[in-house]
Formats: structure tokens, C-alpha cells, sequence
């Protein structure tokens, strides 16, 4: 496989994960807009998302990019985030979550498990996410 690349999507810019990620990251958007545009065109491998750049909206602009860019998979990422945030973000077809706190240790490696067309998400969230689908 070709070194995955990476879109980051974070109102923080400038974070740089690069070093982190064994990958390639080929934009990084503190502005959804523009960062929805560059991931029609670019069609990231991956694409980091921030939940402080849409908040509230994320379920909606996590459809709207797979729209745009079907291929692409989406990582969650965010700072103590309730579970349900979480799970609407996953039920909107993000593959995955990782917490601020553990970006050290996770980034690469749920990066090359979601390249690879696997879920980042924890074995807790995916009993909340199995009864959520049950309800």
C-alpha cells in the first residue's frame, strides 16, 4: 500500500502530528469549509477531525465529507467527550475516536488500523454503539 495520506481538521493550527503518523499530511484546515473543499478534491486516505471545529454539527459534516469524499476515513478526535457525542459521530460513519490524552500513544497506530479498513474504538464504546443500534 502507498503511504496513507492524511487530512487534519482542527481549529488548533498549527498542531503537527507528522511526526507522530506514518503518513503523509497533505492539509491541515482550521476552517471546515475550506477543509471540505481541499477533502472533495484531495480524497484523503484519512482525515483527522477535530470535534471543536463543528461541535454540536459533527454527525452532519462527518456525512456531508463522506459525500464529498466517500473514500475517505474519518478519526475523531477531542478531549473528554461524552459517549454520545462519540457514538452519534461513529453512527454518522466515523471509523473511529481517539482522546487528546492519548495521542502519543494511539495516533499512528489507529491510523494504520483504519488505513487498513478497521475501527479505532474502544471495546466499551462498542457495547454503548451495539446497544444503541439495538434501540
Amino acid at each position: 500500500m502507498n503511504k496513507l495520506t492524511i487530512q487534519i481538521i482542527t481549529p488548533n493550527i498549527p498542531v503537527d502530528f507528522s511526526h507522530k503518523i506514518n503518513g503523509t499530511v497533505i492539509g491541515e484546515f482550521d476552517n471546515s469549509v475550506n477543509a471540505l473543499k481541499f477533502a472533495e478534491e484531495s480524497n484523503p486516505h484519512i482525515i483527522l477531525l477535530d470535534y471543536d471545529i463543528e461541535q454540536g454539527n459533527t454527525p452532519l459534516y462527518i456525512q456531508t465529507i463522506l459525500i464529498e469524499s466517500p473514500k475517505s476515513k474519518i478519526v475523531l478526535l477531542g478531549k473528554d467527550l461524552p459517549n454520545d457525542i462519540v457514538l452519534n459521530s461513529l453512527m454518522a460513519g466515523g471509523l473511529g475516536y481517539i482522546d487528546y490524552s492519548n495521542i502519543d500513544e494511539f495516533l499512528d497506530k489507529a491510523v494504520q488500523v483504519i488505513g487498513k479498513g478497521e475501527a479505532w474504538v474502544s471495546r466499551r464504546l462498542v457495547c454503548l454503539l451495539l446497544q444503541k443500534i439495538r434501540d
